[in-house]
């Protein structure tokens, strides 16, 4: 946000054209582990993990407002495939039902990110209504495995699952 709306930066007034060497000074100052977000394509996955990147998040990073941007989960088991198991992979787009997290593990994803629901469940109940929201994932989550007939989420191999949106 703007200062003159009360922000403290301007949202257009930022960094645009990063490099792996953003990645390796990052790493460098803060000693922290470093998650690039935003990746839809396996050889930018694979240039941000030979920069230090400790996991990728396939995400089109806001590119719903963009006509033409593919969406993450079109994009997910190429990413996955090319990064092999040298990070782990985050998937963040869409996560609002357990069959999005079988589908998103499926494709290759280690791990979910959740972000719409639990600030709805913030807005609505605060802390209990993100627990709600984490506890009804939880019984979805279960029960979209148990009709798929996944005992637990290593049986959600690549392939578990088939990517509509990549079939042809």
């Amino acid at each position: 946000m703007t200062p003159r709306y009360g922000g403290k930066g301007d949202f257009f007034n930022q960094k645009v054209e990063l490099t792996p060497a953003d990645i390796e000074f990052v790493k460098k100052i803060t000693g922290l582990p470093v998650i690039v977000k935003g990746i839809l394509r396996g050889e930018d996955a694979v240039v941000a993990i030979d920069a230090g990147a400790d996991a990728i998040q396939v995400s089109n990073h806001g590119g719903r407002q963009i006509d033409g941007v593919p969406s993450a989960i079109s994009q997910l088991q190429e990413v996955a495939a090319r990064v092999g198991h040298k990070v782990p992979v985050i998937f963040d787009s869409g996560i609002r039902r357990g069959i999005d997290v079988v589908r998103a593990i499926s494709l290759g994803a280690t791990a979910v990110a959740v972000g719409r629901p639990v600030l709805y469940g913030i807005a609505v109940g605060g802390v209990g209504g993100v627990a709600g929201v984490i506890e009804h994932l939880k019984t979805e989550l279960r029960t979209a495995m148990l009709l798929s007939g996944a005992r637990t989420l290593k049986d959600l191999a690549q392939g578990f699952i088939r990517n509509k949106e990549t079939e042809h």
